[in-house]
């Protein structure tokens, strides 16, 4: 019992690198990486296990260099400090290396509470934080707020530590301005990474989302009442697009009204947009029906067409499709139809070709 303690940060490793790999769906790589790492330390644990007092070298050299690696994602200080501390004390508590050698059993049992502590320590820090960097990273955002946005007047909405990312967020909104939100990102220790402002606010993103999320949900209170079938999904959506993206395709701005997020203002009204925007708007329909039926689907897109054109709600073209239970054939689908094509004459035949 004595000597599998020499093994357990070898074996933790090991544990933990099953889990990541696991998680991440690459588990022969991030073994292959975590024997790696682990490997100093069997040789550390075997050769304790034979009596060798300096056998706790490689260990404790490991622990060293782990607890120096610097990353943004994981601190790696503590459990390099935890790895080389037990080797350590574990090389001297070898017989005849200290009077007190004979309660070597009781210590290595403290010692290996403190790894399990210290993992523990480390895992908890990795997903959550700590209090100490958590007060650090808030203070941090507070004031490269007050000093790159004096007067602004906007407000810490939400506070938190990121997992994924492995370090803190700030999120920014105005009180003001619907469009005005953004976010802060601090690293681990508290420390400044970047702010979203111009990518959120000055580039009109926030806005182009809002107007599109608007546009959508004009387009759904279209199908609620009176509507003939039933609608699984609904939605719409707008051609705005970067500055950059529209110089490198300008046929696609003439075709498709695409329209600049840049020239839209700050919680820009959608009814303010100019008129060929919301006329090359994109409305997907989802309808029910109990088997495919092309005649049906024909009928079925002209109610579209009917509903929109009744309710003034502009669109320039239509993704559709009607679903059926499974087991009853395939869906007919009718993929980016224009609106002045959806038409009586030759719309069953241009659904009948779509579908065959």
């Amino acid at each position: 019992m004595k000597k599998a303690l020499y093994f357990l940060p070898p074996i933790l490793t090991l544990a933990a690198g099953m889990y990541l790999g696991i998680s991440i769906r690459d588990l022969g790589g991030v073994l292959v990486l975590a024997l790696g790492l682990a490997l100093p330390m069997l040789i550390s644990g075997g050769l304790l296990a034979k009596g060798r007092r300096w056998g706790a070298l490689p260990g404790i050299a490991f622990g060293v260099w782990l607890a120096f690696q610097q990353s943004d994602i994981l601190n790696f200080f503590w459990p390099g400090a935890v790895i080389a501390a037990f080797y350590l004390v574990c090389g001297l508590l070898r017989p005849g290396c200290l009077a007190w050698a004979k309660r070597r059993k009781k210590l290595l049992g403290w010692c290996a509470g403190i790894l399990l502590a210290g993992v523990l320590a480390w895992l908890c820090d990795a997903m959550m934080g700590n209090p100490v960097s958590y007060l650090l990273a808030k203070k941090t955002a507070e004031q490269y707020l007050a000093g790159h946005y004096p007067g602004s007047g906007f407000l810490v909405e939400d506070f938190g530590y990121d997992f994924k990312d492995g370090g803190y967020y700030a999120h920014i909104r105005s009180p003001e301005s619907p469009d005005t939100r953004f976010s802060i990102m601090m690293d681990r220790f508290g420390k400044f990474r970047w702010d979203s402002f111009e990518d959120r606010v000055t580039s009109r993103w926030n806005t182009c989302l809002r107007l599109e999320q608007e546009y959508s949900n004009r387009v759904k209170a279209a199908f609620w009442e009176d509507f003939p079938y039933e609608v699984e999904l609904c939605s719409g959506s707008l051609e705005m697009t970067g500055r950059a993206e529209l110089e490198n395709a300008p046929v696609q701005q003439g075709l498709d009204g695409g329209f600049c997020m840049e020239d839209l203002q700050l919680d820009h009204p959608l009814d303010a947009l100019p008129k060929t925007v919301l006329e090359a708007g994109t409305v997907t329909v989802w309808l029910k029906a109990d088997r495919p039926d092309p005649a049906l689907a024909a009928r079925m897109l002209l109610e579209i067409r009917k509903t929109l054109d009744e309710r003034q709600v502009p669109f320039g073209k239509v993704d559709f499709v009607q679903r059926v239970p499974e087991g009853e054939g395939g869906e007919i689908t009718v993929r980016g139809i224009l609106r002045d094509e959806i038409e009586p004459e030759n719309l069953l035949n241009k659904i009948k070709e779509e579908n065959t």
